[in-house]
């Protein structure tokens, strides 16, 4: 009986101490483990949130200009409305100038849809608009140092 019980007792101190690295591993490597399991299953962050994939990087002295692509994305199929995002980033240790103006070819096709001029210190975006499937512009977004703004879209192709 002495035996068995001496077995029970070490297989139950094994498996707590199992049970400790166990829980140590984990949590020290949460973010290993959650990019693991994240990349084998395929599963992104939908561009609805992160505003898509970056077409077109534009340098500046000072700052970057993120174009991303035109998001339609639905469940099933693209949707009637969508959106394309624009980033203004400053360069590391350098800020926005106060205004900002440009255009974009929001579709590639190589014709001017939009003119943007921006005002960072207001937050306020004035848009033109030169393509008829451009609907407007949200409020302009300030995230820490940059500016973020989402220019609603009807989809041409729909």
């Amino acid at each position: 009986m002495k035996v068995i019980e001496g077995l029970k007792s070490g297989l139950g101190y094994t498996w707590a101490a199992l049970c400790i690295v166990i829980v140590l591993a984990t949590f020290v490597g949460f973010g290993f483990w959650e990019r693991t399991l994240a990349e084998g299953t395929g599963i992104h962050v939908s561009p609805r949130f992160s505003g898509g994939e970056v077409r077109q990087v534009t340098e500046h002295n000072t700052y970057q200009t993120r174009l991303h692509r035109l998001v339609f994305d639905g469940l099933v199929s693209e949707r009637a409305a969508g959106f394309v995002q624009i980033d203004w980033v400053p360069r590391e240790k350098q800020s926005l100038p106060a205004t900002v103006e440009e255009e974009f070819d929001i579709d590639g096709d190589g014709s001017i849809e939009i003119r943007v001029r921006v005002d960072m210190v207001a937050g306020k975006a004035e848009l033109l608009r030169r393509a008829p499937w451009v609907l407007g512009a949200d409020p302009l977004i300030t995230a820490d140092s940059e500016r973020i703004l989402r220019i609603q879209l009807r989809n041409p192709r729909k």
